[in-house]
């Protein structure tokens, strides 16, 4: 053996059996081998098997800490002595490259068009192309990477060759006949060791950068989903939710760092997985997952560790996981809303089929959207069948008849888009806080009219022309009443609207059934334009109602619908003033009046 830089190396060699082996570790027991001074053993072996052609590298470590404790550690790496020993591995390989030249020759195209359209900000705005970009350089990073390790491999083959030539012979009972030969054995022996350290280091860190490659390849199957609305549900509601999300992350990070070092000050001193800073994040994540011991958190300071456990899972638990669920959640059920009335994935795979077999004579998509655009360019506002066989003369007709079908049908699609959730609350808030303003409005009257009614019966009697108590109470003597009847009355709108938070969702169904009923009417109107010329409108976005389908709307809207007037103090004199006028002008009016 040998002694250099504080680390004594000992070989025992396969040939010279395994007495000679024992002989040699008992006589490093006798001399101590082992002292107060040592803090590290350990144990290498290479070994290759014959029926596998696998390579094997093992180093068993024994650590002596300072404290006494034995830490053992245990590192395996196999690797194969002939890659390509099976031909199907080789066919992988080519596939794998012909897609990432695929994949270069595609993002180049596009940087290049991008660079000549002048469309760089544009190009640079996409996420999805720096995916590719990234895929792109992690895919020749990997190849790169393999290359390596063959020439690697190549030189381990080349070490153990060399170590199995220097290896004494069995014809001469395996002793060297010279010390030459014992040290040139053991020097070809240092340098396999070296070499396979160095493969076994470079396979960890090769092997780690293929685990993060193939999850960035995976991302690549989410950019694959935009093509189908069914499947984008998921891609789009993270995008949709990055912003939000991001900004909820922050107050997370900090409130979660603060726990992580409180209880790095709190348990640190006797629990190991609080002893450090990262190993204080880590158990915090597992108690936010409901991994935990209670009992060994509090025992110690039982009254903080409790305070401590308590605040961390209603705050974090209860309250943080669930405002992220709720953000997610809403921007699902919005995004899921869009959809619901797209093609599934069967259906759309059908048609594409029935595309590439039965309508392989028509003509293309990309053509027609050029002749769209270029239209759109041109600034028409509406197209009709005419100016599309125009413009495509080999558009047959029932392409055409196709066409305008489902645009018609994407049409009343987006017409029949219902509120959210989000939108309904909305709603419903801001007419409550009307109806709390009207309500507030009304009990200003009602004091008002007491202030007027004490006013005048502090007056009656005094000076002459003065009205009397009998004709002052002949007025209207039903004002409590009334006033009383009005605050009930509000009572239960309030109530109303209460309970209309739950019932949002069904009334929106009746109220799109309703106007299904009025888009009906109005596309009578709009068949009778086409039958004549045949038109469509360039872009199918849903347009605002017509004032009067609003009105008939409201017209046969059931009785539990309310109609409240705008309260304003006034005179008996005023109301009925203001109720002989709308009449004259033909119209309904309805007066609330107070009298005392």
């Amino acid at each position: 053996g040998n002694c250099a830089g504080g680390i004594y190396s000992l070989q025992i060699h396969e040939h010279e059996g395994l007495e000679k082996a024992t002989e040699t570790i008992k006589s490093l027991r006798e001399n101590q081998w082992l002292d107060h001074g040592t803090s590290w053993m350990g144990v290498k072996m290479f070994v290759m098997n014959p029926d596998l052609a696998v390579f094997t590298h093992a180093i068993v470590s024994i650590y002596f800490p300072p404290s006494g404790q034995l830490i053992s550690e245990i590192t395996l790496n196999s690797f194969p002595a002939e890659p390509y020993m099976h031909k199907s591995h080789i066919a992988a390989d080519v596939a794998y490259f012909i897609l990432w030249i695929h994949l270069f020759f595609r993002s180049l195209a596009r940087i290049v068009y991008a660079s000549v359209k002048r469309q760089l900000r544009l190009w640079a705005s996409d996420m999805w192309n720096w995916l590719d970009v990234a895929s792109m350089t992690g895919g020749l990073f990997v190849l790169g990477c393999w290359f390596y390790f063959l020439s690697l491999l190549g030189n381990v083959k080349d070490k153990a060759l060399i170590v199995a030539g220097d290896r004494p012979k069995k014809e001469n009972d395996f002793v060297f006949l010279q010390q030459r030969e014992a040290d040139a054995y053991s020097e070809s022996t240092d340098i396999l060791h070296a070499e396979v350290g160095a493969l076994a280091s470079f396979l960890m860190f090769y092997r780690v950068s293929i685990c993060w490659y193939t999850l960035l390849i995976g991302m690549r199957f989410f950019q694959a989903f935009k093509a189908q609305p069914r499947l984008a549900i998921v891609t789009n509601t993270v995008q949709a939710s990055l912003g939000d999300i991001a900004h909820f992350f922050i107050v997370l990070t900090l409130v979660f760092l603060s726990y992580a070092i409180a209880g790095m000050f709190l348990f640190g001193h006797r629990m190991l997985e609080f002893s450090e800073f990262h190993m204080a994040i880590n158990k915090c994540f597992l108690l936010m997952l409901g991994n935990f011991n209670y009992e060994e958190l509090a025992m110690e300071f039982p009254f903080t560790a409790t305070l401590w456990f308590l605040s961390f899972e209603v705050m974090v638990v209860l309250v943080m996981l669930n405002m992220a669920l709720a953000i997610v959640m809403d921007i699902y059920m919005k995004i899921a809303a869009d959809a619901e009335n797209e093609d599934t994935i069967l259906s759309q795979s059908a048609k594409y089929v029935d595309n590439a077999w039965h309508r392989r004579k028509w003509v293309g998509l990309k053509t027609l959207v050029r002749t769209v655009q270029s239209m759109e360019r041109q600034q028409v506002k509406m197209v009709s069948s005419k100016d599309l066989t125009e413009a495509l003369p080999n558009l047959g007709n029932e392409q055409l008849n196709l066409i305008f079908h489902e645009v018609e049908e994407r049409s009343e699609k987006l017409d029949e888009k219902g509120l959210s959730m989000s939108d309904a609350m909305k709603m419903v808030g801001w007419i409550k806080l009307a109806v709390q303003k009207l309500g507030k409005q009304v009990d200003e009257i009602a004091i008002l009219e007491e202030e007027e009614k004490e006013l005048m019966q502090a007056s009656v009697g005094v000076g002459e022309g003065v009205m009397g108590v009998g004709e002052f109470l002949s007025l209207d003597p039903d004002a409590d009443l009334k006033l009383k009847q009005l605050q009930l009355r509000l009572a239960h709108i309030e109530e109303f609207l209460n309970e209309s938070m739950v019932t949002t969702v069904n009334r929106g169904k009746e109220m799109r059934s309703r106007m299904v009923t009025i888009e009906s009417l109005l596309k009578e109107s709009h068949d009778d334009y086409r039958g004549t010329e045949g038109g469509i409108p360039l872009r199918t976005t849903p347009t605002s109602r017509p004032t009067e389908a609003t009105s008939s709307l409201w017209a046969d809207m059931p009785t539990t619908a309310l109609a409240l007037p705008s309260v304003v103090p006034g005179t008996r004199r005023q109301a009925q003033a203001a109720s002989s006028a709308a009449s004259s002008a033909g119209g309904q009016a309805r007066t609330v009046t107070f009298s005392a």
